[in-house]
């Protein structure tokens, strides 16, 4: 009954009051899922058509790229010919915001999205309340994967400001009540949070979690250690934002006796894969956009190697992101999924790690949602936080010219409020962030040895 009335009259209700349009966008994912390969394909196709036409009519940036390219938009007949075209890149974004906006969408219908990113690179960027529609769509479909459904009740632990802000809206309110979801705010986990949160899982019996999977883990400890065992397992477990590593999913698993369920997005463009129940790698969300696996040029790699996730959103017509470089590595699968979808398969996620941090109060805070607070700050390219002790954490910035003196300010302003006036905060400018030997570009990297749940 429950099921029933959030199905066909709660969420609805929502839906209209609104003005969102989801449920229609999650019947045409339900059904793609199962499609062929080739069907997927030719749907791509078709809306790849219709976005490339609009770009080059409406986006400055696009209209120059494909002239100096030599390219015809009906040059570009299937998803293999987009390697003809240049990588959209985090800087050119930084650097051309403004022509990469849309003419053809007016101001009133670009909603205005920011992200510090995994990898430490602040953005502003526009979408449309289509796109968000889609993305919505998808989340509720890989939510169904984990377990969920309407009517039952889920508990995300999350910590992006503008999430949270949104949440406590009379929107956002209105969509809890429509999806019965109830966010805790993970941004800063102290040991008195988490002790409030095992109050809130006894009480709530949340049906489906979804969280950050570093501070679920860090949770997860959290209850092993104390040998709490009288917390209700929900019947899934979704991890997202940060990557989940095979002894977080062992812990979270044990402790909270249920299946994680690995999903991998981003702010720009939404959810970009999940894992199925048969958890052979990560479903990629091919319905609604375009996945390529690059190397450094822009070219594509074989199934088994790893390359650079390279993305067009099918569906974002207020500014749109056409092979964006989103920075991160990972490995395209051979094989399809013995499920039976037609969603491609990435093996696996191999490049966005971020270390958690600490207060010198022992706050935990998640490198991932501290991500969210670079777009404040004027002129910074890239940045990583290296904490060095308790009570020192040294800020490692590359920076454009108009980088200054009251950008530091607010930039240490930013991390005092969240670490507190007993953390010694120090900057060190370089040219650009180091990578790892494997090509990877750590956010946040914690040298404090032996820190305690």
């Amino acid at each position: 009954m429950r099921h029933f009335l959030t199905r066909y009259l709660v969420y609805p209700l929502y839906e209209l009051a609104s003005s969102r349009r989801i449920l229609s966008k999650l019947a045409q994912l339900e059904e793609s899922q199962w499609w062929t390969p080739d069907q997927l394909v030719d749907w791509q196709e078709a809306r790849l058509s219709q976005l490339l036409h609009h770009a080059y009519a409406t986006v400055p940036y696009y209209r120059r790229a494909f002239d100096a390219a030599g390219i015809r938009t009906g040059d570009l007949r299937n998803i293999s010919d987009l390697r003809h075209l240049p990588l959209l890149t985090k800087s050119i974004i930084q650097n051309q915001q403004r022509e990469l906006v849309s003419d053809g969408v007016p101001l009133r219908q670009r909603i205005t999205n920011h992200t510090g990113g995994s990898t430490g690179t602040p953005m502003r960027f526009y979408q449309d309340q289509r796109q968000r529609d889609w993305g919505s769509a998808s989340k509720l479909r890989f939510n169904r994967w984990a377990g969920w459904n309407f009517g039952k009740w889920t508990l995300r632990l999350w910590g992006h400001p503008q999430d949270l802000k949104a949440a406590q809206s009379a929107r956002g309110k209105l969509r809890s009540l429509a999806l019965r979801e109830q966010t805790f705010d993970a941004f800063r986990f102290s040991l008195e949070d988490m002790a409030d949160l095992v109050t809130t899982m006894r009480r709530t019996k949340p049906d489906l979690i979804v969280a950050y999977a570093s501070m679920l883990s860090h949770f997860a400890t959290y209850l092993d250690n104390r040998k709490i065992t009288d917390v209700p397992p929900p019947d899934g477990i979704i991890t997202s934002t940060d990557m989940l590593l095979p002894h977080q999913r062992e812990t979270i698993e044990r402790v909270l006796e249920s299946t994680v369920f690995e999903r991998y997005g981003c702010r720009e463009v939404s959810v970009i894969a999940a894992e199925c129940e048969r958890h052979s790698g990560m479903h990629i969300n091919t319905d609604r956009l375009i996945v390529e696996f690059t190397d450094e040029n822009g070219q594509p790699v074989p199934p088994g190697q790893p390359g650079y996730v390279v993305i067009t959103d099918l569906f974002n017509y207020a500014m749109p992101f056409i092979r964006y470089n989103i920075e991160d590595v990972a490995v395209p699968a051979a094989e399809r999924c013995s499920c039976g979808r037609g969603l491609p398969l990435i093996e696996e996620l191999v490049g966005r790690y971020a270390d958690i941090l600490t207060t010198p109060r022992g706050e935990f805070v998640s490198a991932s949602a501290l991500t969210t607070i670079l777009s404040d700050i004027p002129g910074l390219r890239e940045c990583q936080l290296v904490q060095k002790a308790t009570d020192w954490l040294q800020v490692n910035a590359a920076c454009y010219p108009d980088y200054d003196e009251s950008s530091e300010t607010t930039f240490r302003d930013n991390l005092a409020a969240f670490f507190g006036p007993q953390m010694r905060i120090t900057f060190h400018y370089v040219d650009q962030i180091s990578r790892t030997t494997s090509g990877k570009k750590r956010f946040s990297v914690s040298e404090v040895e032996g820190t305690s749940l």
